[in-house]
């Protein structure tokens, strides 16, 4: 009997992820390959040598080409982890969004160009016509989703959202869990919210009518001062989220509080 693979379970698993959406080796190297030439980052690269040892149990995957060969097979980033018994943040939360396809990160770019701010915003619609690559509204609800910056000086999300990203955010998700939070951090949705001090990207609850705001800095949890409901406005959940690029140096559009310029027409 031959020597038991430490990861044959994982590996197995990830041969019916790739076999369930009928791809072929050969097929996720070219798809990851894009994939990583998008995203610059080679280490987002699988192989066919690379993949077959992974299937075969001879090895366990980066955390890199985890991302990346969830997104290829449409699989939750944490399930992906589970089976190698490793807690990893949600697919579905902004920070771990890959790059996919060019009008993505032609949407990347442009923002980096012209709208990177200090502050935490939204976008306005014109600023968004600006910047979303023609045809990407055919793919988009636009009356429902929008887009919003995460600033470059705002840390109050740490690991869980940074600073300097691009957020899609779905305005029809506003629901707010009642009570208490998931204990679990990557299970909990973000959404960005618009208060007195301005937008706020954070976890949140509701406790006897109070909206609860909940940020995590220098690696614990801070619960903000109570909000009533009425002072705060849902924007929505954050459901995709793109690091801009750090090599753009051009100014935004907007003050540096974070504020749209007036229109000068």
């Amino acid at each position: 009997m031959g020597r038991l693979r430490r990861w044959s379970a994982p590996g197995k698993w990830m041969r019916e992820r790739r076999e369930l959406h009928g791809l072929t080796s050969r097929q996720v190297d070219r798809a990851t390959r894009q994939i990583a030439k998008l995203n610059g980052d080679d280490g987002l690269h699988v192989s066919r040598s690379y993949l077959r040892n992974i299937e075969l149990g001879h090895s366990m995957p980066s955390r890199q080409r985890m991302r990346s060969l969830a997104e290829v097979y449409g699989e939750d980033l944490a399930e992906v982890g589970r089976h190698y018994l490793l807690l990893l943040p949600s697919s579905s939360l902004g920070p771990n969004h890959l790059i996919k396809n060019e009008k993505e990160r032609q949407l990347v770019l442009a923002v980096a160009r012209e709208f990177r701010s200090t502050a935490t915003r939204v976008l306005t619609p014109a600023e968004e016509a600006r910047v979303i690559p023609a045809g990407w509204r055919e793919h988009v609800d636009e009356k429902h989703i929008r887009y919003g910056i995460v600033g470059t000086e705002d840390h109050r999300m740490g690991e869980f959202l940074a600073a300097d990203y691009l957020v899609t955010i779905d305005c029809d998700e506003k629901t707010i869990q009642e009570e208490t939070l998931p204990e679990i951090h990557q299970e909990r949705p973000i959404h960005m919210f618009l208060t007195d001090e301005g937008y706020i990207c954070c976890w949140a609850y509701r406790k006897r009518g109070k909206l609860k705001l909940v940020t995590y800095q220098g690696g614990g949890e801070h619960e903000a001062p109570s909000e009533k409901a009425s002072d705060v406005d849902i924007i929505g959940r954050v459901i995709c989220a793109w690091c801009l690029p750090r090599d753009e140096t051009r100014e935004t559009d907007g003050s540096p509080d974070g504020k749209p310029k007036a229109d000068a027409s």
